[in-house]
């Protein structure tokens, strides 16, 4: 089996710098179909089948194009190998290689295990989405890292506590949306790690850090004066970022999503 394939079922980083991370500036992209999502007919009809079924059982599911992590070179421009486990780096400044793939396409390899069988046995690791997704850690003034309980109907980790997303431009955006917060109490998100979800056949994830000038008090209050996006949570937890090196002994652990678990670093 090829080293794109070894490590499906793993979480790990492939990317990790200082906390709390690099800045937009330090990070370049490189736009190219050459990293797109590759197919085949009978992939297509598998993915196909799996999509109809999903949204016939949720009308709110729907497909739209996704960027797709393609490449990563450090800022000596050498490449730095996306399938395996990397260590904690000081990087100035990184490339990313990115193509597109859409949801339809994730929900019909990443998340299905027929495919995730066919692509093993007939293909190779391009033709998974591996859509990316991103997560932030959300810093309250008052120093307490902000976790949501997603709601049971959204797409991936119903009902799991997780870490808010969206990309970089749009990540002060999102938790607008979400908690109601404006986005000059927003400082600019920081990118400090991307891994590869086990749970998700080694989709990538970007961790962003940011913080507010708000209390964990204001941001409950605002969340629960509703907003475009807040009914993707039932429930806000704050966990103090003095017990975060030891919160995979905590009893919060076994509630938290694959990225709520990756995302403190």
């Amino acid at each position: 089996m090829s080293c794109e394939m070894e490590c499906l079922n793993e979480s790990f980083s492939i990317f990790q710098t200082r906390w709390p991370g690099l800045a937009k500036e330090q990070v370049e992209v490189l736009l190219s179909d050459e990293f797109d999502h590759e197919t085949t007919d009978q992939l297509e009809n598998i993915i196909e089948q799996v999509w109809k079924a999903k949204t016939a059982k949720n009308a709110r599911l729907y497909s739209k194009s996704k960027f797709r992590l393609g490449s990563i070179l450090d800022s000596r421009k050498r490449n730095i190998d996306i399938y395996r486990p990397q260590r904690v780096s000081d990087q100035s400044k990184i490339t990313l290689g990115i193509g597109t793939s859409d949801y339809r396409q994730h929900v019909g390899t990443n998340l299905n295990p027929e495919s995730v069988d066919y692509i093993k046995k007939c293909g190779t690791r391009a033709m998974f989405a591996d859509i990316i997704g991103v997560n932030g850690v959300l810093i309250t003034a008052d120093d307490h890292v902000v976790i949501v309980k997603r709601a049971s109907w959204v797409g991936e980790h119903a009902g799991l506590l997780d870490t808010p997303d969206e990309l970089f431009d749009s990540f002060k955006d999102e938790l607008h949306c979400e908690f109601n917060i404006c986005k000059s109490e927003l400082s600019e998100p920081k990118l400090y790690a991307i891994a590869r979800l086990g749970t998700l056949a080694g989709r990538v994830n970007f961790y962003y850090s940011i913080t507010t000038t708000l209390t964990k008090e204001n941001i409950e209050c605002s969340w629960r004066k509703g907003g475009n996006e807040t009914d993707e949570a039932t429930e806000l937890t704050f966990i103090p970022l003095s017990s975060i090196p030891e919160i995979e002994s905590s009893e919060i652990w076994g509630f938290l999503s694959p990225h709520g678990r990756l995302a403190p670093g």
